[in-house]
């Protein structure tokens, strides 16, 4: 995928755990914001975007972009940690996963959210059982 695919992924590059986790970031961060720096919008009047194109440019500015390009918001910069540690990963690295799921419940707890495994479709599933 164009938008979450790792920048390694645009080299050609075997991608590993950490190629994983740098798409989960992507995503994490589009839920966040609603777009990314890399996203390119299609030119106004061109019905077919040249594909090629596209990845290319994609490509090319996902493998500039550092941690600090990509969490450039307000509310980005808050994954920054994160973000710097797994971009810190090389590829046969193992990620500390608890490392990471850390810098993230850190976060959600400065921002007074207490992690949880409830969901929104877990108690939509019990009002419909009740009905």
């Amino acid at each position: 995928n164009l938008v979450f695919g790792s920048k390694n992924a645009f080299k050609g590059q075997t991608l590993s755990r950490r190629d994983d986790l740098i798409s989960l970031a992507y995503l994490i961060l589009y839920l966040l914001e609603g777009d990314l720096n890399f996203m390119q919008s299609d030119g106004e009047g061109s019905s077919e975007p040249d594909q090629q194109a596209e990845f290319n440019a994609i490509g090319a500015i996902k493998c500039k972009m550092s941690p600090e390009e990509l969490c450039n918001t307000r509310e980005s910069v808050k994954l920054l940690p994160f973000v710097k540690e797994i971009y810190a990963l090389s590829y046969g690295s193992e990620p500390d996963y608890n490392k990471l799921i850390m810098l993230l419940v850190k976060e959600m707890l400065n921002m007074d959210i207490a992690p949880t495994k409830e969901y929104d479709w877990n108690q939509n599933a019990m009002v419909e059982m009740k009905q």
